[in-house]
């Protein structure tokens, strides 16, 4: 029914879906669709090309990290988590959403590589890792990007 169709939409929408395209529907109109989001995600993703908090320098353009004045080498992985925890910073980001937009779909239900990778990168940027100041835990959910500078987690 028009109704039960409507509400699939709504949810689907809700859920977090960024369109909803119904049968039948013509190539021109999905391409369109398509390119509509990949505009949009384009310009998400381009954001800054620095980012600085705290001692944390991040410079997105030359892929360079450092602490205060020291750099801080990290592997192609840790980078790419760290970028996407500060694309997101102040966002709660669950264990699957993580490993599936730094990973791959194929990676759903590895926590523990997550935990070992933040681990691995909490000992590179952090001062004291048992009190991290940049990589929040939310047990149970996820993680997220500090986005004050005396967060208590």
């Amino acid at each position: 029914s028009a109704i039960g169709e409507e509400a699939k939409k709504i949810q689907a929408l809700e859920c977090g879906a960024d369109d909803y395209v119904t049968k039948p529907f013509s190539m021109e109109e999905l391409i369109a669709r398509i390119r509509s989001v990949l505009r949009r995600t384009a310009t998400e993703s381009e954001g800054a090309s620095t980012f600085h908090f705290g001692d944390l320098h991040v410079n997105f353009e030359r892929r360079e990290i450092r602490i205060g004045d020291e750099p801080v080498k990290l592997t192609k992985r840790e980078y790419q988590l760290l970028t996407y925890l500060i694309r997101n910073a102040g966002k709660v980001l669950t264990h699957g959403t993580i490993l599936r937009a730094v990973w791959g779909p194929g990676y759903e239900g590895q926590e523990q590589n997550l935990r070992v990778f933040i681990g691995n990168l909490r000992k590179k940027i952090e001062a004291n890792t048992s009190q991290p100041h940049y990589i929040l835990t939310d047990p149970g959910v996820g993680y997220r990007f500090a986005t004050e500078e005396k967060e208590d987690y």
